[in-house]
C-alpha cells in the first residue's frame, strides 16, 4: 500500500465497505452460535446448566458484533473519510474487548455482574447486523454463505476439541482416569492463583512469581467470572465460543482495512466480500489446509496448532486487530498531527505492545520488529513524534520482556533447532522455509509482479517511495518468524509461535487483493483466447486447472472432516467408558449415550471422580478464607500423586490441585524420584532432594512453613486405597505462627 495517499471524500454508496463488514458480523454471529449450540450438546446428559453458555455466547457477540454497529452510527454522524484510528471498527473491538475485562475485574470487586447488559448488547448487535445484512444481494448467496460460516464453525471447534487440551466434558474426562493434557493445567494453575492471591504463580510451594506471557489466563479467569462458572469449566467453553469466531473476525477486518486502502487509491469495481470467491478460496486453504493434515505435520507446519494454544488463540487476534488500527491511522495521517495521532502514537502503540506481550512475547517482539522496520525503511524517523513514539515501544517493550520472559524456555543455540525438534526429514530441510512461509512468499511474489518489479534495484526504490510498504510487513514477520526457530532451541517447538503469524498476516492481505488478480488474469485470458492449446474442444490450461483443483478440493474436504469427527469420536468413548463403570455390558446405541442417570453412575463410580471432586468442593471456599490459605497434599497419598502413571508426566501432577482447588500448594513439589523439568514454571521452587518424613506432615510443621510465606490456614487433603477422600483444616495460632517463624 501507498505509504500516504491524497483521499477525495466520496459517498459511502460507491464501495462496499460497509458490506463487508456486515458480512464479517454475519460470520461471526454464525460460528459463536454454531460453536455455543455444539458445546451445550456436547455436554448432553451430563450437569449442563444454559447460563454459562448462554452468557458466554452474549460476550463473543459483545465483543465482535457491537464494534460494528458502534462504527456504522458512527459514520451516520461523521462521515469523515479517512476516519480517524479511534473510530475504526478495530479500535472499537479492543475497546469491547478491555471493557469485557474491566467488567469481569468488577465482579469479585463489587460484587456486581453486568453480564446481562454486555450479552444483552450483543445479542442486539448481532440481530440488528443480522437485519442489515440479509436485506443485501441475493437471498440464495445469503442462505449459501451461512450454510458455509456454519460448516467453517464445526471444523474450527473441531479442531479446539480433537486434542487433550480441550473439550466440552473437560472436567468429567479429568474425573476419568485423568486423560488430558498437562497444559490446560498449567495455564489454569496461573488463572486460579491470580484469582486468589492476585499473583501469577503455578502455585505449587506458595505462591512465587512466574514469569510468563500469562495475559490470557487472567482475560479467561476475568471472562469466567462473568460467565459464573469455575476457570477450568470455562477454559474449554470461552476460547471456543468466545475467541476462535474473534480470531477469525480479525482476518477478515484486516483484508477489509487492506482492501479498503486500496479502494480508496487505486480505480476498480472489487466485489463485496461474500460474493469474492478468491478471497474465500485462500482463506479455507490457509486455514483447512491444501494438502493433508498428516503431510503438513510432517513438514513442521502445524497447520491446527493456532486453535489449540490458548495463548495464541487470544493473541493473534488482538496482533492483527493493532495492525488493523495501525492501517487506519496511516490512512489519516497529515503532516500536522493532531491530539489524536499523538494519542496513537504515545499510548496506544506502546500500550498494546505490552498487552500482546503479557498474551503471547513472540507476538509482541515480531510487532515491535514490524514497527521498526517500517519506520526506518520509510525514513520515518525524521519525525520527532514518530522517533519518541518508538522510544516508547521499545522500553514497554522491554519492561514487558523482562516481567514475561521465561528463560528456560531458551536451551541455547542448536542450528535448525525447529526442523529438528519438528522430526522433518533432513531431505525437506532445502524445501523448509518455501513450504513454511509459503503464504507469505506467494504474496510477495504476486505483489513484486504486480508492482512489475523486475530487479532489486526496482524493489528497493519502491520500498524507499512507500510503494510496497505491505511487502515489506510480510518480508519482516517472515524472516523474523522463521530465525528465533533455526537459531535458538525453543522448549516443546514454541518456534512455531514465532513463524507461523507470518500466515495470519499474508492470508487478509491475499484475501483483500485476490479479486485484482483474478480480474487480470481473466483479462489476459481473453486476450489469448483465440491462442491456447485445446484438446477435445476444451483448452489445455483449462485441463490443467481441473488436475490441480480437484486433489486440492479432496484433501480439504477431508482435512475439514477429520478434526470434528476425531472429538466426536472422543466424545463417544468417554460416555461408553462411563457406561462400563456403571456397570452396562454390551454395545450402546448412540442415541442411548445422553442417559443422565447412568452417566452419573459411571462418573460417581470413576477412578478419579472422589479426589477430583474434593478437589472442586474446596474452590468454593470464600474468597477471604482462600487468600490466607494453603492445600497441602501428602507424598503418601499416591491416588494423587500417581494420577498420571508415565513417568515423564510427574513433573505435572502437583498442578491438578491449584487448577482445580483454586488454592496453591503447600510443599507440592513432585516427589524425589521424579525426573524434573525445568519448564512450566519448575525453577521459581527448590526440588525436593529427600522423600516426606512423618515429622513433616505435622499440624505444627506444616503451621511454620505455611506462616512463613504469609499464610495462616492449611487445607490437608488426603485419601486412602478405597478412594475415600478426608479433607481437614488447619487454623494456625497467629502468635506460634509468628514466633515459628521468627525461628525458621
Amino acid at each position: 500500500m501507498p505509504a500516504e495517499v491524497v483521499i477525495e471524500r466520496r459517498p459511502p454508496s460507491r464501495d462496499h465497505d460497509r458490506d463487508d463488514r456486515a458480512t464479517i458480523a454475519v460470520f461471526a454471529t454464525v460460528a459463536a452460535s454454531v460453536i455455543a449450540a455444539l458445546y451445550y450438546a456436547g455436554r448432553w446428559g451430563f450437569d449442563n446448566p444454559a447460563r454459562p453458555v448462554l452468557a458466554t455466547l452474549g460476550l463473543s457477540l459483545f465483543i465482535t458484533i457491537a464494534p460494528f454497529i458502534a462504527w456504522r452510527l458512527s459514520i451516520r454522524f461523521h462521515y469523515d473519510e479517512p476516519q480517524p484510528w479511534w473510530r475504526s471498527q478495530p479500535a472499537l473491538t479492543i475497546a469491547a474487548l478491555a471493557i469485557t475485562a474491566l467488567a469481569g475485574m468488577l465482579v469479585p470487586a463489587t460484587g456486581q455482574n453486568i453480564v446481562g447488559i454486555l450479552a444483552a448488547i450483543g445479542y442486539g448487535s448481532a440481530l440488528a447486523a443480522l437485519v442489515i445484512w440479509i436485506t443485501q444481494g441475493s437471498q440464495r448467496i445469503n442462505f449459501l454463505f451461512v450454510i458455509g460460516s456454519a460448516a467453517f464453525a464445526v471444523w474450527a471447534c473441531g479442531v479446539a476439541w480433537s486434542t487433550r487440551y480441550k473439550t466440552p466434558v473437560f472436567w468429567e474426562t479429568l474425573e476419568y482416569h485423568a486423560d488430558v493434557h498437562h497444559d490446560p493445567l498449567y495455564y489454569v494453575s496461573m488463572a486460579n492463583t491470580m484469582r486468589t492471591y492476585g499473583i501469577p504463580s503455578t502455585g505449587l510451594d506458595g505462591v512465587p512469581y512466574t514469569p510468563y506471557h500469562y495475559g490470557s489466563a487472567w482475560l479467561n479467569s476475568q471472562w469466567a467470572y462473568l460467565a459464573g462458572t469455575d476457570v477450568l469449566a470455562f477454559y474449554t467453553l470461552g476460547p471456543s465460543v468466545i475467541v476462535i469466531p474473534l480470531f477469525f473476525a480479525a482476518v477478515l477486518l484486516l483484508a477489509v482495512e487492506v482492501k479498503k486502502g486500496w479502494r480508496l487509491s487505486r480505480a476498480g469495481s472489487d466485489p463485496p466480500l461474500k460474493k469474492d470467491y478468491a478471497a474465500w478460496l485462500f482463506f479455507l486453504a490457509a486455514t483447512v489446509g491444501m494438502i493433508p493434515t498428516a503431510g503438513l505435520d510432517a513438514m513442521g507446519i502445524w497447520n491446527l496448532h493456532v486453535l489449540i494454544s490458548e495463548s495464541y488463540v487470544i493473541g493473534v487476534p488482538v496482533f492483527l486487530l493493532v495492525i488493523a488500527t495501525s492501517i487506519a491511522f496511516w490512512r489519516r495521517k497529515r503532516s500536522s498531527l493532531r491530539a489524536g495521532d499523538l494519542a496513537f502514537l504515545l499510548v496506544f502503540a506502546p500500550l498494546m505492545l505490552a498487552v500482546t506481550g503479557f498474551l503471547k512475547v513472540s507476538l509482541m517482539l515480531l510487532l515491535l520488529c514490524a514497527a521498526l522496520g517500517v519506520v526506518a525503511l520509510g525514513r520515518l524517523l525524521r519525525d520527532r513524534w514518530i522517533a519518541l513514539s518508538m522510544v516508547f515501544c521499545l522500553l514497554t517493550s522491554f519492561v514487558t520482556y523482562k516481567f514475561v520472559s521465561v528463560t528456560a524456555q531458551n536451551q541455547g543455540f542448536v542450528p535448525f533447532a525447529y526442523m529438528r525438534y519438528s522430526g522433518v526429514d533432513t531431505a525437506w530441510w532445502p524445501w523448509f522455509v518455501l513450504a513454511h512461509l509459503f503464504w507469505s512468499w506467494v504474496y510477495i511474489y504476486l505483489r513484486v509482479r504486480e508492482e512489475k518489479l523486475t530487479s532489486l534495484g526496482a524493489i528497493r526504490h519502491a520500498t524507499l517511495e512507500g510503494r510496497i510498504t505491505d511487502v515489506v510487513m510480510v518480508a519482516i514477520f517472515a524472516i523474523a518468524g522463521w530465525l528465533p526457530g533455526e537459531v535458538i532451541d525453543i522448549h516443546g517447538g514454541s518456534a512455531i509461535y514465532f513463524s507461523d503469524v507470518q500466515r495470519w498476516v499474508a492470508l487478509p492481505l491475499l484475501m483483500a487483493s485476490g479479486w485484482r488478480w483474478v480480474a487480470q488474469w481473466r483479462e489476459r485470458r481473453r486476450d489469448t483466447n483465440s491462442q491456447g492449446s485445446f484438446v477435445g474442444g476444451l483448452r489445455l490450461a483449462d485441463l490443467w486447472l481441473a488436475a490441480l483443483v480437484i486433489p486440492i478440493s479432496i484433501t480439504m474436504i477431508l482435512n475439514a472432516i477429520r478434526a470434528p469427527a476425531t472429538a466426536l469420536r472422543a466424545d463417544i468413548a468417554l460416555r461408553r467408558g462411563l457406561y462400563a463403570e456403571a456397570g452396562v455390558k454390551g454395545p450402546v446405541g448412540l442415541r442411548s449415550l445422553g442417559d443422565r442417570r447412568l452417566l452419573a453412575a459411571g462418573l460417581h463410580r470413576a477412578p478419579d471422580y472422589s479426589l477430583i471432586s474434593a478437589l472442586r468442593e474446596l474452590d468454593k471456599t470464600p474468597a477471604a478464607v482462600k487468600r490466607r490459605t494453603l492445600l497441602f497434599i501428602p507424598q503418601s497419598y499416591l491416588r494423587f500423586w500417581q494420577t498420571w502413571t508415565e513417568p515423564e508426566r510427574c513433573s505435572y501432577v502437583p498442578m491438578i490441585a491449584p487448577a482445580t482447588s483454586g488454592l496453591a500448594l503447600l510443599d507440592g513439589m513432585p516427589p524425589v524420584d521424579c525426573d524434573l523439568t525445568n519448564q512450566y514454571g519448575m525453577t521459581r521452587y527448590q526440588r525436593r532432594t529427600t522423600p516426606q518424613l512423618p515429622a513433616d506432615v505435622m499440624p505444627v510443621t506444616l503451621c511454620a512453613k505455611a506462616t512463613a510465606k504469609g499464610f495462616s490456614r492449611v487445607v490437608v487433603l488426603d485419601g486412602s486405597a478405597d478412594s475415600h477422600v478426608a479433607v481437614s483444616a488447619i487454623e494456625c495460632p497467629v502468635r506460634i505462627s509468628a514466633d515459628r517463624a521468627e525461628e525458621e
